[in-house]
């Protein structure tokens, strides 16, 4: 659906006709669903309920607080926003001053989050784009054709209607804002009360002021404000309709014509304002040429438009015959017809000479000649009519009466350039544009990095898809994560990637903007325990909604292959897991198993750190990779006790080798237990404990590091895999450790002697020790990387 939004319905606006409702007919005659409104209340509710069935929402010349407020609603949603201006808003005192300057304050608020411009005119354009800097699209859609059906169906729908209705075209709704009724309960004289301010009662003094000098005004302000307009639209449409009403109104009008047969000159529009030059007085420009015409053949001049005061103030002292009409939309089409030539004045100022040329195609579909003065926009009807040769015109339309030629060639201009398919072709382009620019068109990402190791977990995918047109990625990140983990916004600036940043208590209290158009979720580590807690609420939050899909984090990954005293749930609709024999485990629930996929691992075998810069860092050739594993909490103290007294009798037999101690980001119990001095033990010189805190060792996880070493020990961990995947000979510490079958057949240590060894094995290249690596990694990962699966699981339905 295009959403039209114009700042009132209102037949009588011609913003509201040309930039609206005539727009939206033309593109709805192509088939697309159009809505036009002022009621911003009813596209509020569509913005939260149906967001993404709204393709655009153009403001037509709409820069209220209430559009501001609705265009920022649909950034948020990304809905694509569309500015709709028909004026030179930048000239200087627009609209009298300070309404124009707030008018233009507006209007840069909504351009900066705008996706396109659009005007009428070419000129506007150049206006536009120099005052936009170029930094947003604009494109020229002219204004249409209007014909007297056209009008007559509008006051049908839109001021005899409380309510709006469906158009003869069923893809076209036009939706007026209710008008707002006193309360029945209360008296006349409590609503005013009510309704009274210093604000109120000083426009109030205003309008009083203005109608005072104004008199003229008062009987068509009252009419608008009591109704009584819709009386006279019925009378006037009821009298289009009945033939002989209209064939006894002629013959009225001919039996009290004057004996002088004038010649009629019309002139219509805007009365005038106080920025620009423009409107009524315009046409004394042209007095001293009326006035040799009228010498050759009587005239008489009709003006048409919405203030007597001006006309008696400028037109009515010509030595001319003239006469002033009050303009409607419903009599502008007899004058037209009933004149022998329009007259079109422009200023060429810098507001005159940015118009449309609506004036002079209306005056050319109603079968009447024009003489104009010339501006940019009449480039394609400059052949069909008379421009800025205001005596030979005025003389030969009305004294040669040679326009026959003329108005031939304008029917076919006006539909070359000018028609509802012209105007619906261009707009589509526009359309077109604009899908193609839709972000949401994508198929979009949203992935959510809170732990350390959740980045690592996904960096394949994010590098794949981010290279993608048809993917895009949104990333939100927790606060936590970025304050201990620098290198996330690193690496996604390195891939041009922006996080939104949450603090993990506006997402746990129910914080759901990130959700907006997304169409999948990726939770590297997902389940209810408590530090997946970030991940497993939004889950829950998505769930039903939008697809959510978690992956295997670890070799031992809790609720999956490792099961201890906690209850464990996974709440994503999709599970990635390494392997298909995992789903063999007795322990997993059957809800979990159906969920699961088995696709293979996401990892970057990259050596972060060479065993050149490693080896330099710690001062020794040969380096041993000794890992703690987060979870220490699953060990007794007898575990730690064997593994701590094993590491320093090993050290202490190999003195000419390092052995680099890399404690795991989140859990780091070596680096802990060593601050609060629970471990008071004369280190062996060649064990080297890295600080994980140091900023030159946090830029490293465990998987870039032991790629650089020679061989390596550690605790039950997914750090085992790393080795086995950049062919790194390793061995998993047991001790009193039961149940670790998913580590065959890799080397066991349960003793020191099981220590020494594998070191001495592992550096002596043995081949048992590297078949045992290859087995095991073979065996663990189904696949690595496969990322064209997955992509084909994230479009499936």
């Amino acid at each position: 659906m295009i959403i039209w939004f114009s700042s009132k319905i209102d037949i009588r606006i011609a913003s509201f006709r040309y930039r609206a409702m005539w727009m939206a007919r033309a593109v709805s005659e192509s088939g697309m669903n159009c809505l036009v409104t002022d009621d911003e209340k009813q596209i509020s509710e569509k913005l939260q309920q149906e967001p993404h069935e709204i393709e655009a929402i153009i403001f037509s010349k709409a820069f209220s607080p209430h559009a501001f407020q609705l265009a920022w609603a649909a950034k948020q949603a990304e809905i694509p926003i569309v500015i709709d201006l028909c004026d030179n808003i930048f000239i200087q005192n627009y609209l009298g001053g300070i309404k124009g300057y707030e008018l233009l304050s507006r209007f840069y608020s909504m351009q900066h989050i705008a996706d396109q411009i659009i005007v009428p005119t070419e000129s506007l354009k150049e206006v536009v784009t120099a005052h936009v800097g170029g930094r947003i699209p604009v494109s020229v859609i002219p204004d249409g054709v209007e014909c007297l059906d056209d009008i007559v169906e509008l006051i049908n729908l839109v001021e005899l209607n409380d309510q709006a209705e469906v158009q003869k075209n069923p893809n076209l709704t036009v939706c007026a804002r209710a008008k707002q009724k006193r309360s029945g309960n209360g008296s006349l004289f409590s609503a005013v009360l009510n309704r009274c301010n210093i604000g109120t009662l000083y426009r109030f003094k205003n309008r009083v002021n203005y109608a005072l000098r104004h008199p003229e005004k008062i009987a068509p302000y009252l009419k608008r404000r009591m109704g009584w307009d819709k009386q006279v639209y019925r009378n006037v449409i009821k009298e289009l309709q009945i033939e002989t009403q209209n064939a006894e109104q002629e013959k009225q009008t001919a039996d009290t014509a004057p004996e002088v047969n004038y010649k009629k000159i019309l002139w219509f529009g805007n009365a005038g304002r106080g920025h620009g030059n423009f409107g009524i007085s315009t046409v004394i420009n042209h007095a001293d040429t009326l006035k040799k015409i009228n010498q050759e053949t009587p005239v008489e001049l009709i003006i048409v438009s919405n203030d007597q005061a001006l006309f008696n103030e400028y037109i009515q002292p010509l030595p001319i015959k003239t006469t002033y009409f009050e303009w409607d939309p419903i009599q502008i089409y007899k004058h037209l017809q009933s004149a022998d030539v329009c007259i079109v004045t422009n200023s060429s100022d810098n507001f005159s000479q940015t118009k449309s040329p609506n004036r002079v195609i209306l005056a050319l579909s109603c079968g009447t000649p024009v003489v104009a003065d010339d501006f940019q926009s009449l480039e394609y009807l400059r052949e069909c009519i008379v421009v800025n040769d205001w005596e030979a015109g005025l003389r030969r339309y009305l004294i040669e009466e040679d326009c026959s030629e003329d108005l031939a060639k304008a029917q076919k201009i006006i539909d070359q350039h000018y028609s509802d398919r012209v105007v619906g072709e261009k707009y589509q382009e526009v359309i077109r544009e604009l899908r193609f620019r839709d972000e949401r068109r994508k198929t979009t990402i949203l992935v959510v990095l809170d732990l350390i190791q959740d980045l690592e977990i996904v960096k394949p995918i994010l590098r794949d898809m981010h290279g993608q047109d048809s993917y895009r990625l949104k990333i939100l990140a927790t606060s936590w994560l970025i304050a201990h983990s620098p290198r996330v916004l690193s690496f996604l600036a390195e891939l041009g990637l922006e996080a939104e940043v949450k603090d993990r208590k506006s997402i746990l209290n129910g914080d759901q903007d990130y959700l907006i158009n997304v169409n999948a979720i990726l939770l590297p580590t997902e389940t209810n325990l408590n530090p997946h807690r970030v991940s497993h609420h939004i889950a829950m939050q998505a769930k039903g909604k939008i697809k959510t899909i978690t992956f295997q984090h670890g070799l031992e990954n809790v609720g999956l292959s490792y099961f201890d005293s906690h209850v464990v749930s996974i709440a994503s609709d999709m599970i990635i897991t390494w392997n298909d024999h995992i789903l063999e485990n007795p322990k997993m629930d059957l809800c979990v198993r159906d969920r699961c996929v088995p696709l293979g691992m996401f990892k970057e075998i990259s050596r972060g750190m060479t065993p050149l810069e490693l080896q330099e860092k710690v001062g020794y050739q040969q380096v041993i990779g000794v890992f703690e594993n987060l979870h220490w909490d699953r060990y007794d103290d007898a575990y730690r006790k064997e593994f701590l007294e094993s590491l320093i009798k090993t050290a202490s037999r190999f003195p000419e080798i390092c052995f680099f101690i890399k404690p795991h980001h989140a859990g780091v119990w070596l680096n802990k237990a060593m601050s609060e001095n629970q471990l008071a033990i004369s280190w062996p010189h060649n064990i080297f404990i890295v600080d994980v805190s140091d900023a030159y060792w946090e830029r490293y996880t465990g998987n870039q590091i032991v790629g650089a070493c020679d061989a390596v020990i550690t605790t039950p961990s997914t750090i085992a895999v790393d080795s086995s995947l950049c062919g790194v000979p390793v061995a998993v510490v047991a001790n009193n450790l039961e149940n670790l079958d998913y580590f065959g057949p890799l080397i066991l240590l349960n003793d020191d002697s099981d220590w020494f060894s594998f070191v001495e094995n592992a550096l002596g290249c043995s081949p048992a020790i590297r078949n045992s690596v290859d087995l095991f990694r073979n065996r663990t990962v189904k696949s690595l990387n496969p990322l064209k699966e997955f992509q084909e699981l994230v479009l499936r339905k």
